[in-house]
């Protein structure tokens, strides 16, 4: 009854996701696209490259662009009649600096959000997640999904941005309040510069703080991948007989191998010169043909019921079986059949070959 119950209670556990993925596994999820990757990550770099980006290449584009707007409010520009060429100049130099400025920020943006998912994920090619999936629009899978482990993380992650976010904008506008009525005081360039460093801080500042959960998001992420890639113990048992098939089937065909070598060993009996035994539990048939032989070769060996078979085929057509059990016992360990026999072997078969050869000389014929 103890083993019953105990293996009642292995059945109840079968199903359970308790084994890691194997790596076929990880293979399949990888290409059906499930990989364990972290968006706030992503978002959080892409945000402090960007803001490196601009506070790299802006400035010069900017202080350019502020010229030409501080001219353009000045009574010598409004007193000029603007030509079609003219304006057009003034355009050409405002976009000019504008896709100078740009076109850096947008490259850096880009390559680091590309850089960030192959860090995490590699290279992943796949369109099943595109494919229309009848769960995706029901209601009942809808109401799991939002009531689900994932989306409080989700909904915790953003109450914890909005705090951070929430924070840093607070903490550096409570320092830099003072400041703010002396804008009206400052030529438009100077506060455009005070401006921008204000906006440069504030966004370092809340890009490491969201740097920092962003690490957490991603170790938990994955966490969260391999908690949802583990399998049962039955799962890991039909992956294993998928790519080694059946342990019955594998033990068939190993037992059917085992019987055509059998069968070919025997075949090759007859080629034999002599046949040394144990003399009841060991049998090995050896062939030499000097012309075309660096040693004597293992053509057959048995034990028990095999070894007799050997014997009984020896004797069927005519080949010298001699009794030498060490001799047996040492050729048995040493060769396998198809194989030479080991040199340490060779004076003492040498001696049975040779009486063998003398013994079928002087046979009457």
């Amino acid at each position: 009854m103890r083993d019953l119950a105990e293996f009642m209670d292995l059945q109840l556990f079968a199903g359970e996701k308790t084994e890691p993925a194997t790596p076929r596994r990880r293979q399949e999820v990888r290409r059906r696209g499930q990989v364990a990757v972290s968006r706030e990550l992503t978002s959080a770099l892409i945000l402090l490259a960007g803001v490196l980006a601009v506070a790299t290449f802006s400035r010069p584009a900017l202080e350019q662009i502020g010229s030409l707007i501080e001219y353009a409010f000045t009574e010598p520009f409004f007193a000029v009649d603007l030509t079609p060429a003219q304006l057009w100049e003034i355009v050409a130099i405002t976009l000019g600096a504008y896709l100078k400025t740009a076109a850096p920020i947008i490259l850096i943006i880009m390559l680091t959000g590309a850089l960030t998912q192959m860090v995490q994920v590699g290279l992943v090619f796949s369109g099943e997640p595109l494919l229309p999936k009848m769960e995706r629009i029901s209601p009942v899978e809808g109401l799991r999904r939002i009531f689900s482990r994932q989306s409080f993380v989700e909904f915790a992650k953003a109450i914890l941005k909005i705090i951070l976010i929430g924070f840093a904008a607070f903490d550096i506008l409570r320092k830099s309040w003072t400041k703010f009525p002396e804008f009206i005081t400052l030529p438009p360039l100077q506060s455009a510069r005070i401006i921008g460093d204000l906006a440069r801080n504030m966004g370092l500042r809340v890009g490491l703080l969201l740097l920092c959960l962003a690490l957490l998001d991603y170790l938990y992420q994955r966490w969260q991948f391999e908690q949802n890639i583990m399998m049962s113990i039955q799962e890991v048992r039909d992956e294993y007989k998928e790519m080694e098939g059946d342990p019955a089937i594998r033990a068939k065909i190993r037992q059917m191998q085992r019987q055509m070598a059998s069968r070919r060993m025997m075949q090759r009996i007859p080629e034999a010169d002599v046949v040394i035994t144990n003399p009841v539990h060991l049998a090995v048939a050896l062939q030499y043909i000097p012309d075309k032989m660096n040693a004597p070769e293992v053509v057959a060996k048995g034990a028990g019921p095999l070894a007799e078979r050997i014997k009984a085929i020896a004797k069927e057509h005519d080949i010298h079986i001699v009794e030498n059990a060490p001799l047996a016992q040492g050729l048995y360990a040493a060769a396998e059949v198809g194989e030479e026999i080991p040199a340490a072997l060779y004076q003492a078969v040498a001696e049975v070959l040779a009486l063998v050869f003398r013994l079928r000389r002087n046979r009457p014929e």
